[in-house]
């Protein structure tokens, strides 16, 4: 990117654009710089000359995507699913589904919502074993190698399941999706995210905390469990964050995890660490 200000662009006779600049640290130099062509790229909205009235997606925000559902299916046309960059409508300006290093792992999830409505293919899922040590093998194998939860972090998350003593692990559901459909209608699962946590102040002088139980106040990307009745959220734990991603840890990442995921079994009353964290502060 060129340190400088555009004072003027001509057209010339060659079908070439002369562009005169300023440069801004330069004792006010000029240059004429000469270009084939000049984008003027202000983003998009959706072409909908495509659609038959009867067929007419609802937009939103300010009519640039189709408004979707958490299936990424519009609100008013069902069976209209929307994918790639157009499927951003659900997490605008918060995660990456605007780019296809993101969007590419919503297509995987949303194939698998078409495959199990018009083909009667279940969601994948696993059985797992139904214990502490069970759950916090399989999150810690899943953040380790996983990119979903990662690239798109706080949207998509993974799922363990508690029914009649079983446990069933489904993978990069999108989050809200779980809240309105069958599977939160269990009163014992588990929602695991990768999320970042709010930046207060200059962002490139942060101070860090990083042992366990300041985990909720940390900045960084870092994984998050919680436990639901239903709709209700009985625990919540964050996991202290690491520069390489790597929740390992004996006692730094995996014992909290662990603990959680006992007093959860257990039945005990578990804490919102997130609600102690803010208290402290």
């Amino acid at each position: 990117m060129l340190d400088c200000s555009i004072r003027r662009i001509t057209k010339r006779d060659d079908n070439k654009y002369a562009v005169d600049v300023e440069y801004t640290h330069a004792m006010g130099e000029t240059e004429t710089l000469v270009y084939d062509r000049v984008l003027n790229c202000c983003g998009f909205r959706i072409g909908t000359s495509h659609f038959d009235q009867s067929a007419m997606p609802v937009l939103a925000k300010n009519n640039k995507f189709p408004k979707l559902t958490n299936q990424w299916e519009s609100v008013n046309v069902k069976g209209m699913f929307f994918c790639g960059v157009l499927s951003h409508e659900r997490d605008f300006k918060k995660t990456a589904s605007g780019f296809i290093h993101g969007f590419r792992y919503c297509v995987r999830t949303l194939v698998h919502f078409i495959e199990e409505r018009f083909h009667s293919v279940p969601y994948p899922s696993r059985m797992i074993a139904n214990s502490a040590d069970s759950f916090t093998r399989e999150t810690v194998t899943r953040l380790a190698k996983n990119s979903a939860l990662w690239q798109e972090f706080g949207f998509l998350a993974d799922l363990i399941v508690v029914s009649d003593g079983k446990a069933t692990y489904y993978e990069e559901l999108p989050r809200k999706y779980i809240a309105e459909s069958g599977y939160g209608a269990h009163d014992h699962y588990y929602v695991i995210t990768l999320e970042f946590g709010k930046i207060l102040g200059d962002p490139f002088n942060i101070e860090r905390k990083p042992v366990p139980d300041q985990a909720a106040v940390g900045t960084f990307l870092h994984p998050v469990i919680r436990r639901y009745m239903g709709a209700k959220l009985l625990g919540e734990q964050h996991i202290l964050e690491d520069l390489y991603t790597d929740w390992t840890h004996p006692e730094k990442h995996v014992k909290p995890m662990r603990m959680f995921y006992e007093d959860s079994i257990a039945g005990k009353k578990l804490r919102i660490m997130s609600q102690m964290m803010k208290a402290k502060m």
